[in-house]
This record gives C-alpha cells, sequence and structure tokens, in this order.
C-alpha cells in the first residue's frame, strides 16, 4: 500500500527523531503523544505491534569517519570486487558468472543482499519491504525475458513471438485508488471532480507522452527504453535532461494543479523528489519506456509475487552465490599497478579486510560512491533532494465490522489534496 498526501503535517519529525522512536514499534511510533497523534485517525491498539527496517544505519554511518576503523589485518584477492548487493551488483556478479569469470567477491553492508528489493516473512506469507512489482518487459529486452525464463515467469512463447507469462506472476488489476474531491476512484489520474480544463490538460500530457514513447531519434533507437543505456542518445532527447521537469510543464503550458499533484506523486514514487528536483528526461523516461508486450497479459499489467521483487534477487543470488560478503562495509578505494585495492570493515568479526583485484565495480548510491571516490574527476557533486520509502506490510486477521472512519485528504475542487491508495 502506498499512500499520498499533499496537506501538511505541522508535527512531522526530523529524520533523526523519527528513527530514534523506531523502538515504539510501528502503531506506538505513528500514534505516540507529540509525534503523529495529530495526523493518524483513530486511537491506537495496544496489541498491534510492529518494526522498522532500512538499512544497517551502525554499520553504514561509520563511512563518516573511515579514520576510527581499524587497520586492515588480512588480505582477500579477485579479479573483481563489486561494492553493493542490490538488484544491480547481483546482476552484474551474475553476468560475470555466466561469462566466465568466477573470482568475484560482492561486498554488501546488510545481512542480506537485495537492496530496495528485501523482504520478509511472517507465520502468514512473505512480503516486500521495498519493490514489490516488475513493469511488463519490453520484448525486445531480451536479457531481461531470459532471466524470466530461468525464474519459471515465462513458460512459452505465442506463434507470434511474444512472451506467455505464469499466470500466478501476473497482476492483471495493479490500479490504485484515489480519494479526491469527496469521492473514490480507480487509477491515479485524476478525475472525480475535476474541471474540463484540466482534464484537457491531462488528456494533452498524456498524448505527450505517447508521441515519445513512439519517437525514434537519428541513431535509429528509441527516444526512451528500458535499459536506460539503449534510449536514443540524441541532443533532441537528452538536453531534457538539463532542465526539471516542472519547469518543462510551465515552458508547454501545462498549469494544471491535478495534473501537477500526480507527476509530483510519480516522481517522489520513483526517484523520492519532486518534479521540481526530477529532470524532465526522467519524469518523461517514467512514463514513455514502459512498452510492454505479451500473449496473455496487457501492457499495463505488472509481474508481482508476495515477496514482491525479492523472488528476483533470490535467484540472482543463487546463480552467482559464492563470494558474497554480507554486513561488510566498503569505506576506500584507491587505484594502485595492479588494479585497485579496497578495504572494508567486517561488522560481524570487527575487523578491517583489504581486498585487492584488478578491477572495481561500484553498484552504490551516488551519495555512497562520492565518499568512496572522492577525488574523482567523472563525478559531479550533488545536491539532489531526495527521500526514502516507507512501505507498510498489514497481517490482518479479519475485514473491519464497524463502517470505516473518513479518511483526511478530500478538499475543493480548486485546490486538490487527494490520498492514494
Amino acid at each position: 500500500m502506498s499512500a499520498a498526501n499533499s496537506s501538511h503535517c505541522p508535527f512531522m519529525p526530523g529524520r533523526r527523531e523519527f528513527l530514534g522512536r523506531a523502538g515504539l514499534g510501528v502503531a506506538g511510533l505513528l500514534l505516540s503523544p507529540g509525534l503523529l497523534e495529530s495526523c493518524a485517525p483513530g486511537s491506537a491498539r495496544a496489541h498491534i505491534r510492529g518494526t522498522l527496517r532500512g538499512a544497517n544505519q551502525a554499520t553504514g554511518h561509520k563511512l563518516w569517519k573511515p579514520s576510527q576503523l581499524p587497520a586492515p589485518t588480512r588480505t582477500l584477492r579477485a579479479d573483481v570486487v563489486i561494492i553493493g548487493g542490490g538488484v544491480a551488483g547481483l546482476s552484474a556478479k551474475r553476468w560475470l558468472h555466466r561469462h566466465g569469470q568466477h573470482n568475484v567477491l560482492l561486498l554488501e553492508l546488510d545481512e542480506q543482499v537485495g537492496g530496495n528489493s528485501a523482504a520478509g516473512r511472517n507465520s502468514t506469507s512473505a512480503f516486500p519491504w521495498g519493490a514489490h512489482y516488475l513493469p511488463l518487459p519490453d520484448p525486445r529486452n531480451t536479457e531481461l525475458l531470459d532471466f524470466l525464463r530461468e525464474t519459471g515467469t515465462i513458460t512459452g512463447t505465442s506463434p507470434s513471438g511474444l512472451p506467455i507469462y505464469n499466470e500466478y506472476h501476473l497482476c492483471h488489476d495493479p490500479e490504485e485508488r484515489l480519494h479526491i474531491n469527496g469521492h473514490w476512484q480507480t487509477g491515479l489520474v485524476p478525475e472525480m471532480g475535476v474541471p474540463t480544463a484540466d482534464r484537457e490538460q491531462i488528456a494533452r500530457f498524456f498524448q505527450l507522452i505517447e508521441d515519445f514513447r513512439q519517437a525514434k531519434g537519428h541513431d535509429g533507437r528509441d527516444a526512451f527504453m528500458i535499459p536506460v543505456d539503449a534510449s536514443s542518445t540524441d541532443e533532441q532527447f537528452r538536453q531534457l535532461d538539463a532542465i526539471s521537469l516542472a519547469d518543462y510543464l510551465a515552458q508547454h503550458g501545462f498549469t494544471s494543479e491535478y495534473l501537477r499533484w500526480h507527476l509530483d506523486y510519480c516522481c517522489k514514487d520513483d526517484y523520492g523528489t519532486t518534479a521540481q528536483h526530477t529532470s524532465a528526461w526522467a519524469g518523461i523516461h517514467y512514463f514513455a519506456s514502459r512498452k510492454g508486450r505479451a500473449h496473455n497479459a496487457e501492457s499495463s499489467d505488472v509481474l508481482t509475487w508476495p515477496q514482491g521483487n525479492n523472488f528476483l534477487v533470490e535467484h540472482l543470488r543463487q546463480q552467482a552465490a559464492t563470494g558474497i560478503l554480507p554486513h561488510t562495509l566498503a569505506y576506500a578505494v584507491e587505484e594502485t599497478d595492479a588494479g585497485v585495492s579496497v578495504l572494508a570493515y567486517d561488522a560481524h568479526t570487527h575487523e578491517t579486510l583489504r581486498v585487492e583485484a584488478r578491477q572495481a565495480l561500484l553498484a552504490t548510491p551516488q551519495f555512497v560512491t562520492q565518499r568512496l571516490l572522492p577525488d574523482s574527476p567523472g563525478l559531479v557533486p550533488l545536491t539532489l533532494h531526495r527521500a526514502p520509502w516507507v512501505v507498510a506490510n498489514l497481517t490482518i486477521d479479519g475485514l473491519p465490522r464497524a463502517p470505516a472512519p473518513r479518511l483526511a485528504g478530500t478538499t475543493s475542487s480548486t485546490a486538490p489534496k487527494p490520498l492514494a491508495t
């Protein structure tokens, strides 16, 4: 379940205060006095317990003061060292393994690999802690399709050449609901109570997206593709990376508050920031790159699993299971005559390792990469505004018996403040 409400909560805590109260459990955290009490509908239920999960802060924050870590006591050698065990790092390790490169070490900060595709399990089912679906792939993305065949997600091919997906992995009705102007509607694009002029702008924007979806560059490539590096490099498209999506909307006469709310929501969901801090190229790519086709699914359908994308992570891990060092913080990378030297802190043994390799691959967030390679001429200083996801997993033993309370977030049609679920 995802939620977005443009109403401002005056009692929203800062990040440190929020994390500092994590020990209260989810219910206590959200409804504790002086914190979010006035923002949360209903009252606390003492029997509801929960936890907050995130990146390993205790170990990760040691990256701020690497001089306080112990000197290396042993050395490991590899042909390639990969820093970061999210989907990118695991995919790289799998690719190297399949191309005959087996002497590869992967260093991962957390206890388990997966990054933002981590998952948990309770007595009822598995559940995702982060990314929980995969848009239907473009049939031209053959490497991804081959991987999905290996996982059993694709079970065959139609006479026309389109993939046939395992029905248990397909979600044919992925639409969220939106509470807007006093009504519930299906889908996140505002419709209920939206004035005609705003509807026209919304329709014009999505026609523009369709034009971008069909557009090709002089290099013969589609303007927007997944993976990103398959997209056209034509300047007419890449120049969109130099302005924000918000500025692009203003330049093209998109002034509708309803449309801007929707695009802000999409940018926050996918990039963790607003349209003002998302490039126009990235904002358009969010929509125009989705070109999935299948024999037994619509292009808008998605692939999903009880544990979310951790289903895919587990298959990646199994295909290159050896040479993974969890709970290990890489904190220094230096070039040497023989390749690279990486210093890494093992939080289990409280010792520092030196990893010597011919090559290093950093599959890390950019703010981490900047700390590992502070003097690299290829890195541009970042001033990103970003926010983490919050994914809530609720297990219930039955449906509510009493009528649900009226949800906050409704407003008049002149100032849209929708609530999405």
